[in-house]
This record gives C-alpha cells, sequence and structure tokens, in this order.
C-alpha cells in the first residue's frame, strides 16, 4: 500500500501516471525495490551515500542522493 497509494493520488491529480518513487527516509531492501518495480515505477529515489556521476553503478530503482541533515551537507 505504501508504494501504490501514492501512485493512484498522484495519477488521480495530475492525469498522469508516477514513474519515480522516494523510498520513505531512504530506507529499502530488495522486497521494497520489488515492490516498486511492480508497481510501475522506472526509477526510485535512495539516499545510499553514493556521489552522482561517481564510479559506483546504480540501478534506476536506486538511485543515489546526497542526504542533507540539520541544513548541513553530510561530505561524503
Amino acid at each position: 500500500k505504501e508504494v501504490t497509494v501514492p501512485q493512484d493520488l498522484f495519477c488521480d491529480v495530475t492525469g498522469y501516471p508516477a514513474k519515480i518513487y522516494s523510498y520513505s527516509y531512504g530506507h529499502y531492501n530488495q522486497d521494497t525495490v520489488k515492490s516498486v518495480k511492480d508497481a510501475g515505477y522506472t526509477h526510485a529515489i535512495s539516499t545510499l551515500p553514493v556521489a552522482i556521476g561517481s564510479a559506483h553503478k546504480t540501478s534506476p530503482l536506486e538511485i543515489p542522493r546526497i542526504p542533507v541533515d540539520n541544513h548541513q551537507l553530510v561530505i561524503l
């Protein structure tokens, strides 16, 4: 439900399906990734501590973002 309800609401409001998901607080596991994919999302944002453009290969369903905590950038 946590994966499909936001998608349904987005579609109801905009008339378009949501294709990008943001994991709650960046927390997820492979079961969550499967649920997101099965729900029809093509991309998902995580809080993996990896700089975009680094040598780290990421899945479209595990796109990293640099975490910000208490208005301070966390240096990787």
